[in-house]
């Protein structure tokens, strides 16, 4: 019950979009009787021999459904909104597997510091946590990937990473040179000329929480390599593919992902669909935004099923 309060508080539990339409005592009442199905977390680290250790989550759920690997956007892991909606979604239908983790130099996956970790580390970190999921349920997973996390993600699939199915959340696809363009222009001109002789300037923004990252050229070009041509039918997939953007993102405009990526052209899979969420941000946590990606979840889930 305690449990309860805090996360209906913090509007990060899985039963969260219920209590929006139904009295509160009638919500506890419904969380109390599904206690005992509830699945328990293993918090765990990764240990890789010459690279950062991972510290991870593990939600052990059924093998007769694809687990979910969540790839959480810039800066972003275990501790993340999304992150936590769908752990405990997961923990509450008992029977889905589901692993997120705090990518190198984030949170407590920090034997190499945030100034040494590059992108290339996090591709490697989201690549063994997929195959980590595939060693704990036998089975290929079910990849959801937000903002950077998303372009992790489609990068995933453009190498031919074998999942069960893919979700997208407002993705950074091939965003690297906004993103720097946006960043030089919002900073003052004392910094970009630490940029431009080659120095580190350190950037605080406000996302799910404030966050303090360097940023250098070094740091930009490693953001550049996941990158790909924009070609219509680049990435062959067998499996369904769902994108879900908000409306109001300024992070990363869903004009950017619909009309300049063009990821629908992008997949050469007639199994697509890209959602549209009218009043989700970049963020997407609102009520609407979490019914959509959790309804979303279930259908992909549902993939294949017999």
């Amino acid at each position: 019950y305690n449990e309860y309060k805090s996360y209906l508080r913090l509007g990060m539990n899985g039963y969260m979009l219920k209590c929006f339409k139904t009295p509160l005592n009638n919500s506890l009442q419904l969380t109390i009787s599904h206690n005992r199905f509830i699945s328990s977390v293993c918090k765990q680290h990764y240990q890789r021999s010459g690279r950062c250790d991972l510290k991870y989550e593990f939600v052990q759920g059924s093998t007769n459904l694809p687990g979910i690997v969540y790839i959480p956007g810039y800066l972003s892991g275990i501790a993340g909104a999304k992150s936590i909606l769908l752990k405990e979604w997961c923990k509450q239908q008992g029977n889905v597997s589901y692993l997120t983790y705090d990518p190198t130099g984030i949170g407590e996956s920090n034997s190499v510091s945030l100034d040494e970790a590059r992108l290339s580390h996090w591709v490697e970190d989201a690549m063994d946590m997929v195959t980590l999921m595939k060693q704990k349920t036998g089975r290929s997973p079910l990849v959801i990937g937000s903002s950077m996390g998303g372009a992790i993600s489609n990068y995933l699939a453009y190498k031919h990473v074998n999942l069960h199915s893919l979700l997208l959340i407002c993705p950074a696809i091939n965003f690297s040179h906004q993103f720097w363009n946006g960043l030089r222009t919002s900073i003052p001109s004392q910094d970009v000329q630490i940029l431009d002789d080659g120095g580190t300037v350190y950037i605080t923004l406000e996302g799910e929480e404030w966050v303090t990252f360097p940023m250098n050229q070094e740091v930009y070009e490693s953001f550049q390599k996941i990158d790909m041509p924009l070609e219509p039918n680049s990435i062959t997939t067998t499996y369904p593919v769902r994108v879900i953007h908000g409306m109001l993102d300024e992070t990363i405009p869903y004009q950017w992902t619909l009309s300049e990526v063009d990821v629908l052209g992008l997949y050469n899979t007639p199994d697509i669909t890209y959602t549209l969420v009218k009043n989700g941000d970049h963020n997407l946590a609102t009520e609407e935004s979490f019914r959509v990606i959790l309804n979303t979840v279930k259908e992909l889930l549902d993939y294949g099923s017999e």
